[in-house]
């Protein structure tokens, strides 16, 4: 809930950190306090991301992507994926999950995506060359897109896996 004060400070604003321990934080930032610990994950934590209705949390690091309740702080999901796991974004729905796997200590690379409701994996995307630092979906969850670390951008059908276009 993003609703101004009349002194411009956002009230109900939620900040997520993960920590190298496993740990995340949900912050409450107009109380300046932490509202709940999400404990589970067994390595670093490298990307978080609420869902577009902020009811649940996504994140990745080492071996599995993870969704969180964020009001109990309770795992619903874990996906396995591959060893490292830099970022990940959901659809604007909510109803997907997009993750990057890196080419490290592991044969699993690319970007996957699966339902977030199941964990189940509907296509993996592979084209470009670098590791994969961010991804997106598009407003209609159809495309793909993806910034690999040697500045090039992959798009992608979501539906066919079709490798469209790197820029």
């Amino acid at each position: 809930d993003r609703r101004k004060t009349d002194q411009g400070v956002t009230r109900n604003w939620l900040l997520a950190a993960g920590n190298a321990g496993g740990t995340i934080t949900v912050w409450d930032v107009a109380q300046k306090i932490p509202r709940n610990y999400f404990r589970g994950s067994e390595h670093h934590i490298w990307a978080v991301q609420f869902s577009p209705d902020g009811s649940t949390l996504a994140s990745c690091g080492r071996y599995k992507a993870k969704l969180w309740n964020v009001a109990n702080g309770r795992q619903l999901l874990s996906i396995p994926v591959a060893n490292t796991l830099p970022c990940l974004a959901f659809s604007p729905d909510g109803e997907r999950l997009a993750v990057a796997a890196i080419k490290m200590h592991s044969p699993q690379y690319g970007v996957y995506l699966f339902e977030t409701n199941s964990g189940a994996g509907i296509r993996s995307f592979r084209g470009l060359a670098g590791s994969v630092a961010k991804v997106w979906l598009s407003g209609n969850s159809r495309l793909l897109a993806a910034l690999s670390s040697n500045w090039r951008v992959g798009i992608w059908e979501t539906e066919t896996g079709r490798l469209l276009n790197i820029l």
